[in-house]
């Protein structure tokens, strides 16, 4: 079973990737970071758009048992630095949200109000995006 310490010392892990990543992504220009590049997303820009869009829906998730509606060519924030702030703020959330729960919350189960798919937290969270 997962335990609040490992969560949290996979949530700084995932803090020090996304820094990573948008320290690099910094040193590009907005032109290169939004040039169409044949991705899924086309571009850098779009991929860190719905990394962001899918972190908030699956910690919103984890907080309120229902689903959020993902449309995922949308892509919310316009620029860069709204970027690295969305991420930021996240990065802080998700540490936060490890300091808020214990072991008994990752052993609890999982129910989406949307429909009867039950699934154990310890399984759910491993399919997060700890980069």
């Amino acid at each position: 079973m997962i335990s609040s310490a490992h969560a949290k010392d996979l949530v700084l892990y995932n803090k020090w990737q996304n820094e990573t990543v948008y320290t690099l992504c910094d040193e590009l220009a907005d032109a290169e970071r939004r040039k169409d590049r044949g991705m899924f997303f086309r571009s850098i820009h779009n991929t860190l758009n719905h990394i962001i869009t899918i972190n908030e829906a699956i910690i919103a998730l984890l907080q309120t048992g229902k689903p959020r509606e993902i449309n995922v060519q949308d892509f919310p924030l316009d620029t860069f630095e709204s970027l690295r702030d969305a991420c930021t703020q996240f990065d802080r959330r998700l540490l936060d949200l490890t300091v808020e729960v214990n072991d008994a919350w990752f052993a609890g189960i999982l129910v989406f109000e949307s429909d009867v798919l039950e699934t154990e937290f310890r399984e759910y969270i491993q399919h997060f995006d700890f980069s």
